[in-house]
């Protein structure tokens, strides 16, 4: 059993680990390997501060959430997640990237493009039925122009420039830090229509309250867009979670979740990859339910087509509870 008031140094022990003192700053400085990554020294807490930090995957918070992540201790000041949270990383980091840096840096980003108030920006905004009050809450942004700059600005070690195209900005959070960035380019599209800024982390991004995933519903989508259009919609019944793409997985601590949970509806883009896709996850989750747009790819395409997208959730949800009624 692990006490209530045990510090970083005592639960890191506990964990296996022989935490080493850097510096006597902010009531010493320890650095070990990190529960989650591994590594050597790359694990940083703050006795003084009760707050921890690694420089490899970017997992950040206080004592009080590490606490409740790895013992199960009652976690009291625990917030309602508004904004995406990350679960676990499924993608390895650039090789020899500084993530300090690079969160610096997408940080300035994300707030130079969400402060613009361009009519272009509102328009794309209005298009997709996302509106003002909501694109604040997520950070949402626009970049105006294209341009190319040096990975090492973005703490990257390489010699190759990074691309920057002009496009909508969405941001992926974990714990009020940016982990990833993706952006639904813009003008005369060339290639792909979504571009992930290099460096980003590949993130389960959970949009609206994750402390009952494996109770109450839970849709999923591709976009990080559609969630989030959704979530303005019928956040206050349900929560959403963005793949990223219908080819994305989840990480086994959420879908060890879902699994549990009888109302899950499956809402990937309604096409050839998306329905191959949903066949694989209805394997995954048995108690899951495939639940396309009708006559669309995707939500925010219904929904430009006049779809009600809170309608359509709540009665997907409703033939989903009348389906699980008739098997008990």
């Amino acid at each position: 059993m692990v006490e209530s008031r045990i510090n970083f140094f005592e639960a890191l022990k506990k964990l296996g680990f022989t935490p080493k003192k850097t510096s006597s700053s902010k009531g010493g400085e320890y650095h070990s390997p990190c529960p989650w990554c591994g590594g050597n020294d790359r694990f940083m807490f703050w006795l003084g501060q009760d707050k921890y930090y690694c420089r490899q995957c970017g997992k950040s918070g206080s004592l009080d959430y590490f606490l409740w992540q790895w013992f199960q201790l009652p976690y009291k000041n625990r917030p309602y997640t508004e904004q995406p949270i990350f679960i676990k990383s499924q993608k390895k980091l650039e090789s020899n990237q500084n993530v300090k840096q690079w969160v610096y840096v997408a940080t300035e980003f994300i707030e130079r493009c969400s402060a613009n108030e361009s009519s272009l920006f509102f328009e794309l905004l209005r298009e997709r039925g996302i509106n003002q009050e909501t694109a604040r809450k997520f950070k949402l942004g626009y970049n105006p122009s294209s341009f190319f700059c040096s990975s090492l600005k973005w703490g990257i070690s390489s010699e190759k420039k990074m691309f920057i195209p002009q496009g909508l900005v969405t941001p992926v959070f974990a714990e009020n830090q940016v982990v990833r960035i993706k952006i639904r380019k813009d003008g005369e599209v060339q290639g792909a229509k979504y571009i992930e800024v290099k460096g980003s982390s590949q993130t389960d991004a959970i949009y609206g309250s994750s402390q009952a995933l494996h109770q109450f519903p839970v849709v999923i989508v591709e976009s990080e867009l559609d969630a989030i259009l959704l979530h303005q919609e019928v956040g206050d019944v349900c929560s959403f979670v963005a793949l990223g793409g219908a080819s994305k997985r989840l990480s086994d601590e959420l879908m060890a979740k879902l699994m549990q949970n009888p109302e899950v509806l499956l809402s990937l883009d309604n096409d050839t990859p998306g329905k191959k896709a949903s066949l694989w996850w209805l394997k995954k989750l048995p108690l899951s339910k495939v639940w396309f747009t009708p006559h669309s790819k995707s939500p925010g395409d219904a929904s430009q087509k006049g779809l009600k997208l809170r309608d359509w959730v709540l009665t997907g949800l409703s033939i989903k509870k009348m389906k699980n009624k008739q098997r008990s």
